[in-house]
């Protein structure tokens, strides 16, 4: 697929998307046992990656938020830009915008502030539009198909992610169909265009990655930094460095190497660890 489209159903899934493709289960959190088989789906997926939907027509009870954080953590929850999705589906703006905040605040507590949370609306909002915090949540493939090729026909035919719900799979597999033959019409009538719209989704692929790793080395500098501040501080921490380096790093490097044998001699570290790094130093 040319566009990202995202299908929410209560079903399962057994076989892998396609690219751009990505699975999404739905669940309603005030129906007994709806999160929880939604969160074991996402536990024990087939498919590499299983998204989150939550369908609010409630405020969010604290077991739902709860529950909804930890299917985050689960190795298959879905991960776009390595960021765990949950998405949020519901007539009311209000409490959609409700579950939102309260779901950010919980998951900031634990760690995953950069979680991606879309609310998706019913109410025929364009995807993107300026001044709406929703995006369209699609349920007939033929309303689908006619934004899609508005989309690739006019100037919005990249980056514009879709939102699918199917009540059925045929309904899935009716709107995947109609889909794929608007993006082999695009591709066979623009394909310089349809080209340049791939090798612009790699590069910003690839800058993405550059990004994460970039904040990697900025936190780790700041990290470094702070280290630093507190050695150069009367903190107790540079007491300890003090101490480390006045009793163990101004001794001899033969009567540290004479240290480790004795360890061996005595059990407490293994004679292998004295020539090789990978194997483990010390016994239990």
């Amino acid at each position: 697929m040319i566009n990202r489209i995202f299908l929410l159903s209560e079903q399962t899934y057994s076989e892998e998307p396609e690219e751009n493709i990505y699975y999404v289960i739905i669940a309603n959190p005030l129906t007994q046992g709806s999160l929880d088989n939604a969160y074991q789906s996402i536990a024990n997926t087939p498919v590499q990656a299983l998204g989150l939907a939550l369908e609010v027509k409630a405020p969010l009870p604290d077991a739902a938020i709860r529950l909804a954080a930890a299917a985050c953590f689960l190795p298959s929850c879905l991960r776009i830009d390595g960021q765990p999705l949950i998405l949020l589906t519901g007539a009311s703006p209000q409490l959609l915008e409700q579950a939102s905040s309260s779901l950010k605040a919980y998951l900031g507590l634990q760690g995953l502030g950069d979680c991606q949370i879309h609310r998706l609306s019913l109410s025929g909002l364009e995807p993107r539009q300026p001044g709406h915090d929703t995006v369209q949540l699609f349920e007939s493939p033929q309303s689908l198909a006619r934004h899609y090729t508005a989309m690739l026909t006019g100037d919005r035919y990249d980056g514009n992610d879709l939102f699918f719900y199917s009540s059925s799979p045929e309904t899935l597999q009716t709107a995947l169909t109609m889909l794929r033959q608007i993006d082999n019409k695009f591709v066979q009538d623009f394909p310089a265009l349809a080209g340049l719209i791939q090798a612009n989704q790699h590069l910003e692929g690839q800058i993405r990655s550059l990004q994460k790793q970039l904040d990697s080395i900025r936190t780790e500098l700041a990290h470094q930094k702070q280290y630093v501040e507190v050695l150069r501080s009367s903190h107790a921490t540079k007491e300890l460095q003090d101490y480390y380096t006045n009793e163990y790093e101004i001794l001899p490097l033969w009567f540290k190497r004479l240290g480790h044998l004795v360890k061996v001699l005595t059990g407490k570290r293994t004679f292998r660890s004295l020539f090789r790094d990978d194997v483990k130093k010390y016994k239990d």
